[in-house]
């Protein structure tokens, strides 16, 4: 079951969530293909350390960046839904109360 996203503080979770799974897959995936095309030692004559480091701290930033963003976005719109979907479960219970009502009346 999905969590439910009800208050401004869950929409912050979870966008800090898939935050984090993004930067580290980010950071996980720069690394290794550094690794593959510049080699494993860093004081190559390229100086793959200097390239390794540059690399994780740009793709840290933007996958950071555009995740929080759009995933920030997208709980706001789940915190809204769940939201009117609460209030539509409070109507139609007060509408059954009142058909009751008026069934029982008319009985």
């Amino acid at each position: 079951m999905a969590n439910d996203i009800i208050t401004h503080r869950d929409a912050l979770r979870h966008t800090m969530g898939r935050s984090a799974v993004s930067v580290g897959l980010t950071v996980l995936l720069t690394l290794s293909l550094c690794f593959l095309q510049f080699g494993s030692d860093p004081d190559a004559l390229v100086r793959v350390g200097f390239v390794t480091k540059s690399s994780i701290l740009i793709s840290m930033m933007i996958s950071g960046l555009l995740t929080a963003a759009l995933s920030y976005r997208s709980a706001l719109t789940m915190r809204e839904l769940a939201l009117t979907r609460a209030e539509l479960q409070r109507i139609s219970g007060t509408d059954r109360k009142r058909l009751a009502a008026t069934l029982l009346r008319l009985a």
